[in-house]
């Protein structure tokens, strides 16, 4: 009797430490250790890159999404969690600065449906989108209800992806890493055309699929971008 409840003491308290053990995120799929990288992420202008606008910065904007900064400290740290495809779409982590460990509450760098969207689809006849903004996570695949950004700053639930990013299928040495973005239609069919949006009246990022139909709803200054990774030791 005595053995078999040391039995069942030993069994109870490994379940207890295996479920502290577990992690406060989750991902896709696997991360594949040669592409986790940790850096910032910068915004230029598309398609020529060559002019840098700014960094994203770890302070949102009114509305919960990822505002711009001149100021390299003040920038996002992250940590890309790839595959070991790296075509293959992934999450990319939060970290608080390049010093303290995990945003415990909202992980992911992701994007969330936009408020003015007529539905959770992002495509090349609609001015629908998407802000890049801070998610829990969600699995690949359409939008759904998370805790986001967004959600947090104004109160309204909206739905979000967080496996959105993809890499190139090369990748240089010593440079900037572009981050190109993924988004699933309520369908499952990936949405054929996506871009990159900053719009400086917003101080603010989106995803579209029609840029035209989205200037002429929501101002003529918006700038076409991409996001580039600076690994930390670049």
């Amino acid at each position: 009797m005595l053995v078999n409840s040391s039995l069942f003491l030993l069994l109870a308290l490994g379940t207890v430490f295996s479920t502290l053990a577990a992690p406060l995120f989750q991902t896709s799929g696997p991360p594949c250790n040669a592409f986790q990288l940790k850096g910032t992420i910068q915004i230029v202008d598309y398609p020529d890159r060559s002019n840098v606008l700014g960094l994203i910065s770890q302070g949102t904007n009114p509305y919960g999404g990822y505002a711009t900064t001149q100021i390299s400290s003040d920038a996002l740290h992250v940590k890309l969690l790839p595959g070991c495809d790296p075509a293959d779409p992934f999450e990319i982590l939060i970290l608080a600065s390049r010093w303290e460990d995990v945003f415990a509450d909202l992980p992911l760098f992701g994007a969330v449906v936009g408020l003015d969207s007529t539905s959770d689809d992002i495509t090349t006849d609609s001015a629908n989108h998407a802000y890049v903004a801070g998610t829990f996570f969600v699995p690949r695949g359409p939008a759904h209800f998370a805790f986001n950004t967004y959600t947090e700053a104004t109160g309204r639930e909206v739905d979000v992806q967080s496996a959105i990013w993809t890499l190139p299928n090369s990748l240089a040495v010593n440079t900037p890493i572009a981050l190109v973005p993924s988004w699933v239609n309520t369908n499952g069919s990936v949405a054929s055309d996506v871009s990159l949006v900053y719009v400086p009246s917003a101080d603010g990022l989106v995803l579209t699929g029609n840029v035209d139909d989205f200037a002429a709803q929501f101002g003529s200054d918006v700038q076409v971008v991409t996001f580039e990774f600076i690994p930390d030791d670049l």
